[in-house]
């Protein structure tokens, strides 16, 4: 009858630590039920956009969209010592509200010479178109260094429209080819530290528009009909 007792009561104790067990196995489900519930329905508040801004982020990979394209257009048969030209402009790449501009433009002052559009004035200058944009507040060109520098300012703070696809000539320059080989015009594109070309937009940060850049490259490969024979 003892035995007895002692098995019953040993039975009892093995049920009562099975359930137990099974309790906490449930409870263990349940919770990582709600833990991966909580974690999806996070996930699916997220937009597809913010999602893919996330995983361009932790790539590394962040682009900015090109906002203008500033571009230099001309002859593709130059002579030696014969007058060429070609024409500096914008085209906007998206609508972009601008305040002003400045375009440096480099070339090899040893191949190519600029031609002065304006002998009133001290220094040598290029020919500014008249544009929207604003008045040219600095016309230089510095010789010395191979370099050009044309400078636009808008004084209204709500500045000027770059319209998207709009293509604006902003100037012409004058030059004469000094030999025979490959000539470059090419833009010097600035940062928000350093000089060079840039558009600064209105009430924006970064106030600077990104650029895309159209050079000037061509080969010289005539020589003046009234050039003597050897």
């Amino acid at each position: 009858m003892l035995d007895f007792s002692k098995k019953a009561k040993k039975i009892e104790k093995d049920s009562y630590f099975f359930w137990a067990i099974l309790i906490l196995c449930f409870l263990i489900i349940g919770e990582s039920i709600w833990v991966v519930d909580k974690f999806v329905s996070k996930r699916q508040l997220i937009s597809p956009t913010e999602k893919f801004k996330e995983i361009i982020t932790q790539q590394g990979e962040t682009k900015k969209a090109k906002e203008v394209e500033v571009w230099l257009e001309g002859e593709q048969n130059l002579v030696v010592n014969e007058l060429s030209e070609i024409e500096m402009g914008i085209t906007g790449l998206e609508d972009t509200q601008t305040l002003g501009a400045d375009f440096v433009l480099l070339y090899d002052p040893r191949l190519v010479k600029i031609v002065d559009q304006d002998t009133i004035k001290t220094g040598v200058q290029i020919k500014t178109l008249p544009n929207e944009l604003g008045e040219v507040a600095r016309n230089l060109v510095e010789e010395e260094k191979g370099r050009i520098i044309v400078s636009l300012v808008n004084l209204d703070k709500k500045g000027v429209l770059i319209q998207k696809d709009k293509k604006i000539p902003l100037a012409q320059i004058s030059f004469v080819p000094l030999s025979l080989g490959e000539i470059k015009f090419s833009f010097q594109l600035a940062s928000q530290e350093e000089p060079g070309t840039k558009i600064t937009k209105v009430d924006q940060i970064p106030s600077l528009a990104t650029l895309v850049a159209k050079d000037y490259k061509v080969s010289v490969v005539e020589l003046p009909k009234n050039f003597p024979e050897q």
